[in-house]
């Protein structure tokens, strides 16, 4: 509809010469072959752009997709049946809009169009208002993928900055497996010792724990729990995440304890089973009491095992970035219960850059056990935008669409008020000889531009409601109705509105009045 009203406004300004053709001769449909070829020019030439920019985009979705820790290759190459169906696309789309406007310049009677001059065509009303429902549908589509897009790019940058209830900078987690080099069991326990003490010896390194699932790996652990003076209600209140650590886990990631003491040495095999339990256990399990002393019992399989609570520590986003914080508790991993883990994640707190004490961890960890090998080094940070890849695709595949529907709905508006211009050209030089300024040409060209903005701007607020609707469930830290996000929506529209209208609105005050009456 865009290419069809750019070519009717184009086939009205040559309207006299294609008159004059016919004059002299000239058989109707050999005008239509000549404008029918100069459409297909148009439309090769933009398929063979659309084939570049698919070639570049295909490749740009690559690397968008693709991390150092998890590079994707792909073989990206033009197919015949791609060019075939490009080929297809662009000879519909030239019999669909070059037809149009060669076969109304070829129709028109030759006296009148002479009398009339090159401004005299007249556009049906129903004609004009379909053309205008599809600029306001383009704007209101435009709106609706800008506001998606800018929830999610909020969104996104809120996640980045999410507040962890730990420093992530200059920490990083490597993984060791233990049975790997020959352990087992209580020499386990040894083994992550003297690694952990090696490490933490290390210069350049400011401080060493370790646990089973580690932060933001992707490994989690899960059971159910009966908790002393609690009565579970439903299936929903009867289970916990939970996770192993080792030795001043908390103090080494710099995670508040709120209430009692963290896990240390103190808590060895044969004593009686201890862990340290977040706010959203306590909260749920223990509302207003104390839990300092009270034990927590977890159903592994057909055992029990029951854990004295030591300690309260604050919320983390230890395994990932959204919210809700689940209830959570942590055994103490040197007592053995339930069992002891073949590997545990090192988190390794560090001076300068992570990545650049690697190598002397590597070295550290070679002088204890020549047999163990680190299987994962990752800082925290890089782990952290692992875990927002996917909402950066998203928030840039919207902005992308946002943006292409944006230039749409303004190249559709271009279109439409030049070819109302075109129609009314007569009209406006007459105005402009009884005295009308250019001003005021301007001003009623843009009126109505902005009738249409109006009209799609309301209906894409509607369209935004139902787009809230289906992406609430992504959004984080922010309102749906955020008035940033539609703000700028809005005003973003209605500037590239006002500049696509412009135009148009230009060169209808510059009509000549004089040959508007000479035509008269």
């Amino acid at each position: 509809m865009n290419v069809t009203n750019l070519l009717l406004a184009r086939a009205n300004t040559r309207r006299r010469e294609v008159m004059i053709r016919l004059a002299l001769g000239a058989n109707k449909f050999r005008v239509i072959r000549q404008l029918l070829t100069e459409s297909l020019i148009l439309s090769v030439l933009g398929a063979c752009g659309g084939l570049l920019l698919a070639q570049t985009g295909a490749n740009v979705l690559v690397r968008m997709v693709s991390t150092p820790a998890n590079p994707v290759r792909l073989g990206i190459s033009l197919d015949w049946r791609v060019l075939l169906f490009t080929a297809g696309i662009a000879v519909f789309t030239t019999a669909l809009s070059g037809l149009a406007p060669a076969l109304r310049a070829a129709r028109t009677e030759i006296g009148t169009a002479l009398r009339e001059g090159a401004g005299g065509m007249t556009a049906s009303a129903g004609k004009l208002r379909l053309n205008k429902l599809f600029v306001i549908a383009q704007v209101a589509l435009s709106l609706a993928l800008l506001v998606g897009a800018g929830l999610f790019l909020r969104t996104l940058l809120n996640l980045q900055h999410v507040d962890l209830g730990y420093t992530r900078e200059r920490l990083l987690i490597l993984r060791v497996d233990g049975t790997g080099a020959g352990y087992k069991d209580k020499q386990l326990v040894r083994l992550y010792d003297r690694l952990r003490d090696a490490f933490a010896a290390t210069p350049g390194i400011r401080g060493v724990a370790y646990s089973e699932n580690g932060l933001l790996t992707g490994t989690e652990s899960a059971d159910d729990v009966q908790v002393e003076g609690y009565t579970a209600k439903g299936k929903d209140d009867r289970n916990s995440r939970w996770d192993e650590v080792g030795p001043h886990y908390f103090s080494t990631l710099a995670i508040p304890m709120l209430l009692g003491r963290e896990i240390n040495e103190r808590d060895q095999p044969g004593g009686p089973p201890v862990c340290v339990i977040n706010q959203a256990f306590a909260k749920i399990f223990f509302a207003n009491r104390n839990p300092i002393g009270k034990h927590v019992t977890d159903v592994y399989g057909d055992k029990r095992m029951s854990f004295e609570i030591i300690g309260v520590s604050k919320d983390t986003l230890d395994h990932g970035l959204r919210g809700p914080v689940r209830p959570r508790f942590y055994s103490a991993l040197q007592q053995g219960v339930p069992e002891i883990p073949d590997s545990v994640y090192f988190e390794v707190r560090t001076i300068l850059d992570p990545l650049a004490e690697l190598n002397s961890l590597r070295r550290a960890l070679t002088r204890v056990e020549p047999n163990a090998i680190i299987s994962l080094a990752r800082p925290v940070t890089e782990l952290v935008n692992d875990r927002v890849r996917t909402d950066q695709l998203i928030a840039r595949m919207t902005s992308i669409f946002a943006c292409l529907a944006l230039l749409l709905a303004a190249i559709g508006i271009y279109g439409v008020l030049a070819y109302a211009v075109s129609q009314r050209t007569t009209e406006i030089g007459i105005r402009m000889a009884v005295g009308a300024e250019a001003k005021a040409v301007i001003a009623m060209v843009l009126t109505d531009m902005g009738a249409m903005l109006l009209a799609g701007l309301a209906a894409g607020l509607l369209l935004s409601g139902f787009v809230i609707r289906l992406i609430k469930s992504q959004l984080v830290g922010l309102q749906p109705v955020d008035p940033v996000v539609f703000g700028s929506a809005v005003m973003l529209i209605l500037l590239l509105g006002v500049v696509a209208g412009y135009v148009p609105a230009w060169r209808a005050s510059r009509v000549d009045p004089v040959r508007a009456l000479r035509n008269e």
